[in-house]
């Protein structure tokens, strides 16, 4: 609905705007009739001032209408990026998203030396709770990544939540609804962890049409 709004004032501006030139070509062109009768009575300088004015307050109107609109769009788009946030805050979200952090810390670590570390249970009791990680598994003193990917792959359903929330910032992007440069900003380093774990990774894969959205929103990157 605001969005319908804020299209039909555009159009309305963009009208406003159109008008006032062509009005202004019109009277330098001398090729409008009820121009030539505005200037053929009375006091003509009165009558140009009064014109000019009308013309004026017309430009400051339409300017106005214009930040009005930016304005209440940005106010959306910034209120909407909230709302997102708090979105995240939900335990479960956030356990799968620490999951995913330790999963991509592993990696990287990897990555960078050469060296397959794990994690040791006792950080991560702390971090996800005794009853979260009995769930993957018989409990080990230390957690590789294939074991906190088991861990995600026992968690499947708050994982597909997890992406599943993502996965709406792409359409809300697509309809202006968000602003993706904002967006990058908060959250370009979840998606980056997506990218680290080989459970999503497969799921993206197994199911591209599924995930198309989310899949579209990795690309932005």
């Amino acid at each position: 609905m605001k969005k319908n709004c804020n299209t039909i004032l555009t159009v309305a501006l963009t009208l406003i705007l159109s008008l006032s030139v062509l009005t202004l070509l019109a009277i330098f062109l001398n090729q409008v009739v009820f121009v030539k009768n505005f200037f053929s009575f009375g006091n003509i300088d009165c009558r140009l001032d009064s014109f000019f004015s009308g013309l004026l307050g017309s430009f400051i109107a339409a300017g106005l209408t214009f930040v009005a609109i930016n304005s209440n769009t940005d106010a959306i788009k910034t209120e909407n990026q909230i709302n997102f946030r708090n979105l995240f805050s939900e335990e479960k979200r956030w356990k799968i998203h620490t999951v995913l952090a330790l999963i991509s810390r592993l990696q990287k670590k990897c990555e960078r030396e050469g060296k397959t570390e794990g994690i040791k249970v006792e950080e991560l009791k702390t971090l996800l709770g005794e009853e979260y990680i009995k769930t993957g598994g018989e409990e080990k003193k230390i957690y590789f990544k294939e074991d906190l990917e088991n861990l995600l792959k026992a968690h499947e359903i708050e994982l597909w939540d997890y992406m599943g929330t993502l996965e709406l910032a792409e359409e809300m992007i697509k309809k202006d609804v968000l602003d993706e440069k904002l967006f990058k900003t908060s959250y370009e380093y979840r998606l980056n962890y997506l990218k680290k774990s080989c459970t999503v990774m497969k799921q993206l894969n197994d199911s591209q049409t599924h995930w198309k959205d989310l899949i579209s929103l990795l690309n932005r990157l």
